[in-house]
Parts: structure tokens; C-alpha cells; sequence
């Protein structure tokens, strides 16, 4: 494998400095989220244990106090905005917790039911649940429902009733809907994809990489499906991908399968929306969290290589940390699980993370009634809650994942140090290629 340059970094009140090999120097303010290039002078004023010599040093000395005074500015203060109450705008539905796979992996149980076989969700019981939320929103808001499993396309008889419902009710209060569905690509007959397209659905494949790649890490409960199908499949869903909102296509990696440049290379070649390249949230393998990180800096390269930002931009991780250097806005929490997020199992019980489905002790309600005494903690910012506030990379990160956290340390707000540290390697890499997207020649004017 290609060897990959390490990162040095330098640390200093709000801003940390970092370059990978012999590339110029950039600096990230932790709080305002700029990033600029740095001189050779601002990079050696940022180093630990400056004597007395180096600091009086005119240009180490000027690139110091400018950097000082970089450090003391802070992002504009923006007023909270208050949240109307249990306002949930993203919902994840378990139309089925029955799967036709058994991936090596699987969150779900292991199998796709969550420990709770349930062949199909009950629709009567379903859309007086989704009327309950929608009608917590106001007239001109967005509403997300995601149509997962198992296999959701084993029940599409219950995506197409609720689709219908909630087309008509966004309609009808005005609200801009967003249906999204996630499958294993192995159902995506002529008639499932006419489903999909009628209404115009967001379609993730979950495809792990190359035949050889997925057919063991995926793998089948009968011999009725292999890598070569889903590929015929997906090749007929892209006939129809202007009848799409998009179409993605999403890997997981972990212990069973670290090659992700390799899985990159494979999917990349598809005309495709966008990819996701995670790694297992239930894994805490320091050397396979390094392994991934190095594997995605040989991505970040190969993608620059093939297209530069709009590439880069199609690999979900970059396109949101991307975003969010481009707006400015600070993300203090990793995902909106408890608080404008719920999950709906196919029992129609209530909890915050899909993750969570078929446990008890981890519902906060079920039909329309929600369990507010179990809300509650979960109200507060993710970065206040996780104590991340001495992490410079909190406002890319929002906190950590909850899930993560409990599988690693029994607890949701103890934080689980692998991701921590994978998720700081993450965000420099993408920093660094947000500077070369965004100044001259790669690097641009000084900051400092």
C-alpha cells in the first residue's frame, strides 16, 4: 500500500496549526471555523517552547502577535432559536425487521431484525404516529422520513401507503417532504424501482465494494442473490436516475474489510449522487481505526486526483465538513438523535438511534405518545453534554456518537477515545484539502 505522510500539528489558545509532509502550513480557528495558510515564520511561532532568541526573531515575532490576535476573535454571537417542543422533522421507519441478508456486520441484531422478527409494520397503526409529529410543524418546514429494515423492499406495499399518506398531508400543511429509503439493492426489481421513482425517492445501496468484497461481507441467507445482481440492479435504477431525488451508494468498514481505497476505486466508477465510506460505529479496534484513516487519505488523494473538489464533494464525510467551513456553522451536535430525530420500529415503539430498536430500556415512546421524563437528557448540545469543549475539532465533529460512546464505554456522554481520535484525523484531512479546494494554486494568500 501507498504510504501516506503523517500530520504535525501545533496548538495554540483557539487555533491549531497542521501540514502533512512537505506541504505549506495551514491553521483552523476552532471557534470562527477559518481556515488560512500560514508563513514558514507563523508556523515556527506556533511551536511549543519558544525561547526567548526564536520569539524576538522579527518574523516570528510579528507572525506571533498576529496570531495571538487571530486566536482572541471569536465567531459572531447568534441568538438560540428557540425549538417548539419534541418538534421532529427526521424520522427513520422500520417498515420490516426481517432481512434476505446477513451481513458480518449487522447493527440490527446480526440478522436485520433487531432481536424482534416482525415480517411488516402496521400502516393503521403508522400514519396516526406520522400525523402526531406533522402536526408539530409549522407551514413551510422540511420533513425527512427514511424507509429502513431488514430489508424495506421486502414491504413495499407499506412504503407506497405511507408515501402516498405523507405526500398528501405535505401537500395539504405545506410542508417541503424528503422521502429517502435504505436497501440492500438486492429487491430493486422493475416494479420496486417504479415505487421508487413515482415518488421520487433519495435511494442509498448499501454495497461494500468489489464482488469479491461483498459477497463475503454481505452475505446471503439463501443462494438466490450475489454482488453480480445487485450490480444489474443498480444498473437499471440508474435507467432511471432522472426520475430519482438521487441516488448513493454506502460502505461499512470494520475488522471484515479494511480496504476502502480499494472499495473507493470500485464505487466511484458509478455515476452516483454521492458515496459513503464509514467505518463501524460498534467497532473500537484502535489499529483498525488507524488502518481506516490511512485508507482515507489514499481515498482523499485519489479522489483529488479524479476531479479535485467535485469529487471530493461527492464523498459524504468532505461535502459536510466542507459545508460547513462554507457557512460557518458550528455543529454541536453529531446527529439529532433525541431532539429533532427519532427512530420508529416495526412495532412502532419510539427510540433515538436505529441502533437503539428492539431495547427497551432505550424507548421514549411509542405510537404518538412520547415519554418526555425520557427525552429529557437529550435535549442538551452533544459538545456540552460529551465535555468536549477542550477538543479543537468540536465543532466539526458535534459531540461524538452516542451509540459509539455506550458500545465503548457502557455510557453515552463518556466519550469512546478511538472515535475521538479517528474523528481528529478525519477532520484534518479534510481541512487540509479544503485548503487546497479553496486558495491559489492550492494554497493561497496569508493570513498571517
Amino acid at each position: 500500500m501507498q504510504k501516506t505522510a503523517m500530520f504535525q500539528t501545533r496548538v495554540k489558545n483557539n487555533l491549531i496549526g497542521f501540514r502533512q509532509g512537505s506541504e505549506k502550513p495551514l491553521a483552523f480557528h476552532c471557534d470562527t471555523l477559518d481556515v488560512a495558510e500560514l508563513s514558514e515564520d507563523s508556523w515556527q511561532a506556533l511551536a511549543e517552547g519558544l525561547g526567548p532568541k526564536e520569539i524576538q526573531t522579527p518574523g516570528v515575532s510579528k507572525a506571533l502577535a498576529e496570531l495571538l490576535s487571530w486566536a482572541d476573535t471569536s465567531a459572531p454571537s447568534v441568538p438560540a432559536k428557540p425549538r417548539a417542543r419534541h418538534k421532529i422533522d427526521t424520522l427513520t421507519v422500520n417498515v420490516t425487521q426481517i432481512c434476505n441478508l446477513a451481513c458480518t456486520y449487522c447493527a440490527a441484531g446480526g440478522d436485520g431484525t433487531y432481536g424482534d422478527p416482525t415480517t411488516k409494520i402496521s400502516v393503521d397503526k403508522t400514519l396516526p404516529q406520522l400525523s402526531f409529529f406533522l402536526g408539530k410543524l409549522d407551514p413551510g418546514d422540511k420533513f425527512t422520513l427514511t424507509f429502513l429494515g431488514g430489508e424495506p423492499l421486502l414491504y413495499p406495499e407499506g412504503i407506497e401507503l405511507i408515501s402516498k399518506y405523507l405526500e398528501q398531508e405535505a401537500k395539504q400543511k405545506n410542508i417541503t417532504l424528503r422521502l429517502r429509503i435504505v436497501t440492500n439493492g438486492t429487491l430493486l426489481n422493475q416494479k420496486n424501482i417504479e415505487l421508487l421513482t413515482r415518488f421520487k425517492m433519495h435511494v442509498v445501496i448499501s454495497l461494500d465494494g468489489p464482488p469479491e468484497i461483498n459477497d463475503a461481507i454481505r452475505k446471503t441467507k439463501s443462494s438466490n442473490f450475489n454482488t453480480a445482481s445487485i450490480l444489474k440492479n443498480l444498473e437499471s435504477l440508474m435507467a432511471r436516475k432522472n426520475e430519482l431525488a438521487s441516488i448513493s451508494l454506502a460502505a461499512v468498514f470494520g475488522s471484515g474489510n479494511l480496504e476502502v481505497l480499494k472499495c473507493y476505486e470500485f464505487l466511484s466508477s458509478f455515476p452516483v449522487d454521492s458515496l459513503s465510506l464509514c467505518f463501524d460505529h460498534s467497532s473500537h479496534d484502535s489499529s483498525d481505526s488507524q488502518k481506516f484513516f490511512q485508507e482515507m487519505q489514499l481515498v482523499a488523494e485519489s479522489a483529488w486526483s479524479k476531479g479535485q473538489e467535485s469529487e471530493l464533494r461527492r464523498i459524504e464525510y468532505f461535502d459536510k465538513v466542507f459545508m460547513v467551513l462554507d457557512q460557518k456553522i458550528r455543529i454541536t451536535n453529531f446527529c439529532g438523535s433525541g431532539k429533532n430525530f427519532l427512530m420508529v420500529d416495526a412495532k412502532n415503539t419510539l427510540t433515538t438511534c436505529p441502533w437503539q430498536a428492539g431495547k427497551p430500556e432505550e424507548s421514549v415512546g411509542h405510537g404518538p405518545t412520547l415519554f418526555e421524563d425520557r427525552l429529557a437528557p437529550y435535549q442538551e448540545d452533544l459538545v456540552s453534554k460529551n465535555n468536549c469543549h477542550s477538543c479543537w475539532a468540536k465543532y466539526l465533529c458535534g459531540g461524538g456518537c452516542m451509540y459509539s460512546n455506550q458500545q465503548a464505554t457502557g455510557s453515552k456522554h463518556i466519550k469512546d477515545a478511538v472515535f475521538c481520535e479517528r474523528q481528529r484525523g478525519l477532520s484534518l484531512l479534510a481541512l487540509s484539502y479544503y485548503g487546497k479546494c479553496n486558495f491559489e494554486d492550492g494554497y493561497g494568500v496569508e493570513e498571517n
